[in-house]
């Protein structure tokens, strides 16, 4: 579904060349809108984050990853969620993003939560490396990852903004 129709770049339904009637600058700014749009109307696309675990990860969970760019922008969410009762002893993570994020010299927080234990969320105040120039490590990092517990539900919760080169 388009929340936007795009603009013609047609005076008249003949196909007739705006710029013949317009001039070259209206052409110019009516391709300008449509390229916005088209970002605007994008559809959100999955992927497959690599989760790196420092421990044993949780068994049985279920992942959803989704993003979007818009130019040189990238926004996504990520969850996985596990209930299964068993494993699930974990002291750290890292996950990786959909496009690689452009090495800036920053570390930008996104917004995360985690599940501990089955009952209390804690913010796990994620962010993005992007001080390496390394690709390969410019991941998503925790700052306040809760170390879970064997036998115990876990989720987490991320999602965020960033830039790519």
């Amino acid at each position: 579904m388009s929340i936007l129709p795009k603009v013609s770049e047609y005076q008249d339904q003949m196909g007739t060349d705006a710029a013949t009637k317009v001039g070259m600058y209206e052409l110019e700014k009516r391709k300008a809108l449509n390229s916005v749009i088209d970002i605007l109307n994008a559809a959100w696309l999955d992927w497959t984050p690599t989760l790196a675990w420092t421990g044993t990860g949780p068994l049985g969970a279920t992942a959803v990853a989704k993003y979007i760019q818009m130019g040189s922008t990238v926004l996504f969410k990520y969850q996985i969620v596990s209930t299964v009762s068993s494993g699930s002893a974990s002291s750290g993570l890292t996950i990786s993003l959909p496009v690689t994020p452009k090495d800036d010299d920053t570390i930008p927080p996104i917004k995360g939560l985690q599940l501990v234990a089955g009952a209390t969320y804690t913010n796990s105040q994620p962010y993005i490396d992007m001080t390496t120039s390394t690709a390969a490590e410019r991941l998503i990092r925790f700052r306040n990852y809760t170390a879970t517990i064997p036998g115990t539900a876990v989720a987490h919760y991320v999602q965020g903004i960033y830039q790519v080169a």
